[in-house]
């Protein structure tokens, strides 16, 4: 897996939380999670900024999970011990999406940021 991947929209706190519903329930065999692409063309459709997060700089419980439908498309979300996906913890994450204060795990995606690009017009 690369280990770069792109996520279009600027380098906020509300666009590096994952949404709820939209990013928390799995629908078929889809991972949840903050959507992310290994391509920068995929991650800039309609977006006027992309940033570049390095999957090596996300802190446990942070990783990249693969979309079994999608193999471009990462999800970043909690892990548990084991490596599975921790829904209660993106739960927890989601529902902070339009706090006051930073999650955590928001603050993570945000130190792992290595560029913020603009996104070409199409």
């Amino acid at each position: 897996m690369s280990r770069r991947v792109y996520r279009g929209g600027p380098p906020t706190p509300m666009n590096l939380t994952p949404r709820s519903p939209q990013d928390v329930e799995a629908v078929a065999d889809e991972v949840p999670g903050l959507s992310t692409f290994d391509a920068i063309e995929r991650a800039s459709v309609r977006a006027k900024w992309v940033v570049e997060i390095d999957l090596d700089r996300l802190k446990a419980p942070l990783i990249g999970f693969r979309d079994p439908r999608d193999p471009g498309h990462v999800l970043i979300a909690p892990a548990d011990e084991e490596g599975n996906l921790d829904h209660a913890l993106l739960r927890e994450w989601a529902a902070t999406r339009d706090a006051a204060e930073t999650h955590e795990l928001t603050t993570n995606v945000l130190a792992a940021i290595v560029d913020k690009i603009p996104a070409r017009p199409r």
